[in-house]
């Protein structure tokens, strides 16, 4: 979902796995001025990389924080929150964990780097 500071409301889209925006999937919703990516099951339709994935998580979910860690210290004025969403979205038993947070407010590299890895 996404929204600019010159338009009144947001826009919701989806994609399908091919990239391309889903048939009837754009609606018209309230939000404030950002946008806001959601990465829901992505090896739902590749059982192999889902296996792989589930043997290997601790490993693939480092290397995902490590990247994310450096885009979020070269990228100013952007504000980053990583949230790790476990079992069933909506459900009372699911479990939801900031795993990164930044501010929009670090402007230099070095408040960029104590902002996402802490103070040194």
């Amino acid at each position: 979902a996404t929204r600019t500071a010159d338009e009144q409301m947001g826009e919701k889209m989806e994609f399908n796995s091919m990239g391309f925006v889903r048939a009837g999937s754009n609606k018209s919703i309230p939000r404030k001025v950002g946008t806001t990516v959601a990465v829901v099951k992505p090896f739902e339709a590749l059982p192999v990389r889902r296996a792989d994935l589930a043997m290997r998580i601790k490993f693939y979910r480092a290397k995902l924080l490590k990247m994310i860690q450096g885009y979020a210290i070269f990228a100013s004025g952007v504000r980053l929150n990583l949230i790790d969403i476990s079992g069933d979205i909506g459900r009372p038993a699911s479990k939801t964990d900031y795993v990164l947070t930044t501010s929009e407010r670090s402007i230099t590299i070095p408040e960029r780097v104590s902002s996402v890895l802490g103070s040194m």
